[in-house]
């Protein structure tokens, strides 16, 4: 056999009677490798067989090639991966003798003695997964099931089935150039799909599916190939009608548009990226770029500035001018959940502390670690409970599988490729570069392999409550930070029991936790609250780390300054600023506290010195801390085009403040609005879809003059304190109302009743007092020699016709029986004033002393209503007032007070 050397692009080699065209380019972007597809011919299985076979068939007749003109341009394919192509007029009968071998080089091609190795190792290539059918793509494609033979394709059948080809091609009329880009497609889906497939798959959510990426996406093709194969899916180099499952496009033009074929389906690379965050295959019809009102026309995904992902959300996610959007905004907000879980907690311990006979049966189990010559420590032991990674540890517990691997916690309701945040991730993710708020699309980018999981809002409620009563089984002196984070002062259970062995009680602990919640926890023990979170640093995971007393002044000083809680960028840049270099706290020690407060203000800078030291402001974890203020703050979805439409959401918001108040028993006595308003130079659309970009802030206040917990009384302040503001309304994207100086409604006597009765008193009293506007005083200040009103009569006035005082009491009485409503408080509202308006204040006096004992009788056939209190009191006050304006000082409250004293 003759043997010859191909030294250009498109050289014939002679080999025997067959020839053989030379086509070649090394650089392929679908392999992802820079040398050609034959540099290793060991597992090469298909073109270069066909060769071989032709060789060792040894046609006696003359071959003869038709002419194959040389590419104009560049003369390479789309993909430039080497090929050969064989052409003869006679069928090439394969031997079963042993195969000659190609040289790597593609410069000889020669004959090997019989069974080499190179034939016997082609012997064990498994055949080209059939994307078309599943149950082939999974069988012949996963290196799950490589070890199983039954399972492979030898090559004989892939040498017998290509040359089928060329005979097929030859009697249908095929031109050699299109059975050449057959087997090219073959050759590049088996050396993509079984050769450079990753050695082992994380999920089968794209089994039996397969893609083709035309022109730019984001992510790339070369990203997006190693997600769907990751994924149980396959990659096609080129495209194939009725082979590849789908086309991943961001855009297309008209003139590929006008000629798609019949069930070709163009999807957004969002679909493969959202399907893999989901953990399951997402509904496609849903990331469909082509319709058909769109064909004709530019096709682009990306239609507005918002991601395709974010503009697939809007058919979904509520606005805030969807009478539900509120509903729906908390019920996907992990914020609302943490801040809300954090109330509960605190709340949840507040009420085991008023049961008086609480027990601890917890204490029970502690027998083996009292120790009878127990001294009492003259520091407190300060234990802080983390829980680790408490998102993905609740969900992992029913996703034993997923354990050690990356996961990751995100929406559960479609996870956007836009921006969409990771709530959570484990420490396996961590590992790989991801951290908790990383947006999903980088995160899946960098880890292909993320598992992202939807949030079990109902799950951490139940898993938070159960860690709260595990702990409070040992003691109630619990200070709640989170839903999965709280310290405990163990100094009196301590002493109580003789414990000494504060690490041991915390494993115990830790145990008990892990047993009845399945999650693992860490605890930091130290002198402080803040010795101990930042020895929790050190216990991560699900471990304890005990920062004795003695060791605590250096533990602190080797601290990064960095990592002292409430310590930000801003602040450590002033300090760096002023100071110079600074990284442990042993570096803040060397500046006075009169610096530190000057530079940082008074307060901040003490804290910072105390903080440096060791030192922290540990109050009472028993001392009941009331609420201060409660609040409803939206930032996201706020796109208004009518005053109308803030109304309504502003009265949304009042009901939801009305609830929380209610939850609280507490009335506010200030309202507050907050404006989130866009920046004259931000975007209109933002880049997060429905986000609030670039803002400025403004606030603005009104204080009641009266406690409330009412819906209409917020709203109607804070629809007053807009039109003050009076923003444009289309630039609004945030608004807050929040509810400040509460105070407990049991002490102001607060009650929906009563506020009812308030709301009809006031109604009244502006009625009342449009009426009398020709008769109003002005308000100034009174005189030492200022003259009385005149009388404007010397009678009494009567009480329904009846001037004799003693039967207008007994007729009052009847009134003070029934519940207050609108007609009865309206008709001794009216006798009241009139009786000061005519300037009978003795008679008013009189009667309103009446109305008093009858009220606070603490006689036991008291038969008056309790709900008139609240009433009369704001009757009382409101006399008062007019009192003031009339007379120069009040008549009502101190004659009851003098009535008492008496």
């Amino acid at each position: 056999m003759e043997t010859s050397y191909c030294t250009s692009f498109g050289d014939t080699l002679q080999v025997g009677e067959a020839s053989v065209i030379i086509m070649s380019d090394n650089d392929s972007v679908h392999s992802n490798q820079s040398e050609d597809l034959f540099l290793n011919d060991e597992d090469s299985c298909d073109v270069a067989d066909v060769v071989q076979a032709g060789v060792q068939a040894g046609q006696s007749t003359e071959t003869s090639f038709p002419d194959v003109a040389k590419p104009s341009g560049s003369g390479h394919n789309a993909h430039g991966d080497m090929t050969l192509l064989v052409s003869q007029h006679h069928r090439c009968s394969v031997d079963q003798s042993i195969l000659p071998c190609v040289d790597t080089n593609h410069r000889e091609l020669s004959s090997s003695s019989p069974k080499s190795e190179a034939a016997e190792s082609k012997m064990q290539v498994r055949g080209l997964p059939d994307s078309a059918n599943p149950s082939t793509a999974h069988d012949c494609g996963s290196l799950e099931q490589a070890s199983d033979s039954s399972k492979e394709c030898s090559l004989r059948d892939n040498v017998e089935q290509s040359i089928a080809r060329l005979e097929r091609g030859n009697n249908d009329g095929e031109n050699t150039f299109g059975r050449y880009m057959q087997l090219k497609k073959d050759k590049l889906r088996y050396q993509v799909n079984v050769l450079d497939r990753p050695h082992s798959i994380t999920s089968e959510i794209f089994k039996g599916i397969s893609i083709f990426v035309n022109g730019y996406t984001d992510p790339t093709a070369l990203e997006l190939r190693q997600m769907i194969q990751l994924h149980g899916g396959e990659y096609h180099c080129y495209y194939e009608h009725g082979v590849t499952s789908f086309v991943i496009a961001t855009s297309l033009a008209a003139a590929k548009v006008s000629k798609t074929r019949q069930n070709e389906k163009f999807v957004r690379p969002e679909w493969i990226v959202d399907s893999i965050a989901a953990g399951r295959l997402l509904d496609v019809e849903d990331y469909i770029l082509l319709s058909a009102q769109k064909k004709g026309a530019l096709v682009s995904a990306f239609q507005t500035k918002s991601a395709g992902g974010d503009q697939r959300e809007e058919s979904r996610i509520l606005d805030a001018r969807d009478p539900k959007f509120l509903e729906e905004y908390y019920a996907r907000s992990r914020l609302h959940l943490i801040s809300t879980l954090a109330q509960e907690m605190k709340d949840y311990v507040c009420s085991l502390r008023s049961e008086h006979n609480y027990l601890f049966p917890g204490r029970d189990s502690l027998t083996h670690l009292i120790v009878d010559d127990y001294e009492p420590s003259s520091s407190r032991t300060i234990f802080h409970l983390d829980m680790d990674c408490f998102f993905v540890s609740v969900a992992l517990r029913d996703r034993k599988d997923l354990v050690d691997k990356p996961v990751a916690i995100t929406h559960s309701k479609g996870v956007g490729a836009g921006f969409s945040e990771l709530a959570c991730v484990s420490y396996a993710a961590r590992r790989c570069g991801l951290r908790n708020g990383m947006i999903v699309r980088d995160a899946i980018k960098r880890c292909p392999q993320l598992v992202c999981l939807p949030y079990a809002f109902d799950e951490y409620r139940s898993v938070a409550k159960t860690i709260y009563t595990v702990v409070a089984r040992y003691t109630l002196e619990i200070k709640a930070v989170s839903c999965d984070e709280m310290y405990i002062d163990c100094t009196k259970m301590f002493d109580e029991l003789r414990i000494r062995d504060a690490v041991s009680f915390a494993e115990h602990l830790r145990s008990e936790i892990k047993r009845e919640t399945g999650c693992p926890a860490s605890v930091g023990i130290g002198r402080s609250t803040l010795i101990a979170r930042l020895a929790t640093r050190y216990a991560k995971p699900d471990g304890v780390r005990h920062v004795s007393s003695e060791e605590s002044d250096v533990f602190i000083a080797n601290e990064k300054v960095r990592n002292l809680p409430g310590l930000g960028y801003q602040t450590y840049s002033k300090l760096v600023g002023a100071f110079g270099p600074i990284e442990k706290c042993s570096d803040l020690h060397l500046i006075p506290r009169n610096d530190l407060e000057r530079l940082l203000g008074k307060k901040a800078g003490d804290q910072l010195y105390k903080m440096c030291r060791g030192e922290s402001e540990d109050k009472d974890f028993i001392a009941t801390n009331l609420r201060k203020s409660v609040s409803c703050d939206i930032n996201y979805g706020i796109r208004f085009v009518k005053k109308s439409e803030v109304a309504h959401f502003l009265n949304v918001v009042g009901l939801e403040l009305e609830k929380k108040l209610s939850t609280a028993k507490m009335a506010t006595r200030s309202v507050t609005l907050k404006l989130m308003i866009r920046c004259a130079d931000a975007p209109v659309e933002t880049a997060k879809y429905l986000g609030h970009g670039e803002c400025n802030v403004q606030n603005k206040s009104a204080s009641l003059d009266h406690p409330t917990g009412s819906a209409k009384v917020i709203t109607a302040v804070a629809l007053k304190l807009f039109a003050n503001m009076d923003p444009v309304i289309t630039d609004l994207r945030g608004i807050g109302v929040q509810c400040g100086r509460l105070v407990l409604a049991s002490d102001v006597g607060y009650s929906a009743k009563s506020e009812a009765i308030n709301t009809m008193f006031r109604a009244r009293e502006n009625k009342k007092e449009e009426k009398r506007t020709a008769h109003v005083v002005q308000n100034k200040e009174i005189d030492q020699e200022r003259e009385l009103p005149m009388v404007f009569s010397t009678e009494s006035p009567a009480f329904f016709g009846e001037q004799n005082m003693m039967k207008v009491k007994d007729d009052m009485h009847k009134y003070l029986k029934n519940e207050p409503n609108e007609d009865a408080v309206g008709v001794i509202t009216d006798f009241l004033f009139y009786l000061l308006r005519d300037g009978s204040l003795t008679t008013l006096i009189s009667i309103c002393l009446f109305i008093h004992r009858e009220l606070y009788s603490t006689s036991s056939e008291r038969t008056t209503d309790p709900e008139w209190i609240f009433a009369m009191n704001l009757i009382f006050n409101s006399l008062d007032e007019k009192c003031c304006v009339l007379y120069g000082a009040p008549a009502i409250r101190p004659a009851i007070f003098n009535c008492k004293e008496g």
